[in-house]
């Protein structure tokens, strides 16, 4: 389990996506990211956590958010990133193949 802490934005961008690849990268069957303790999204944050589960899906990892707060389900609803993972639930998984 990864935990993310803090805003998910242009400025941590960068940071979160290295340590999200270094997570995925380390993974066997799964990353699981808790994102309880996130206070702040804007569009940065779903891009990443879009490209983190692009990443995942061509290392054979499934990337699963775990205890996404609302506020950060609705900016996800919002800008279609449920959708997009094909969930509508506060979990991005890749699509089967």
């Amino acid at each position: 389990m990864a935990k993310v802490r803090g805003a998910m934005d242009y400025v941590s961008k960068l940071e979160l996506r290295g340590r999200l690849t270094q997570a995925i990268d380390r993974a066997e069957p799964a990353v699981v990211l808790d994102l309880t303790d996130v206070s702040f999204c804007d569009s940065a944050g779903p891009n990443v956590l879009l490209g983190a589960r692009r990443e995942a899906e061509r290392a054979a990892v499934v990337l699963v958010l775990a205890c996404v707060p609302d506020k950060l389900h609705r900016v996800l609803e919002m800008t279609g990133a449920d959708r997009s993972c094909g969930s509508s639930t506060p979990s991005l998984t890749p699509k089967p193949s």
